[in-house]
């Protein structure tokens, strides 16, 4: 899956609140900016091992270490800007 721009913004958000332990904000911004499809994005997060969830509303979500540094890698693409466009992420 590939991250437009305003998607990479998006996602780097949802996963600061998760690295706050904000669960419902994750939940939140990740529902409004993907709407129905938000799921199969974070089960994609999953599958690559970037966060743990325990399912909607359960308040059960959490980076993982590799989270961390994919998180790390959003955070400095954003301030760089080096390519600009979209961010390819196989999810």
């Amino acid at each position: 899956m590939t991250f437009s721009s305003a998607q990479q913004q998006r996602l780097l958000a949802a996963l600061r609140h998760l690295a706050q332990e904000n669960t419902r904000d994750f939940e939140g911004v990740m529902w409004l900016e993907f709407g129905d499809d938000w799921l199969a994005v974070v089960r994609g997060l999953v599958k690559r091992g970037i966060i743990l969830f325990g399912g909607w509303g359960t308040g059960e979500a959490s980076l993982t270490s590799k989270g961390l540094a994919f998180l790390a890698t959003l955070t400095r693409h954003r301030e760089v800007r080096a390519s600009p466009g979209s961010l390819a992420v196989s999810l």
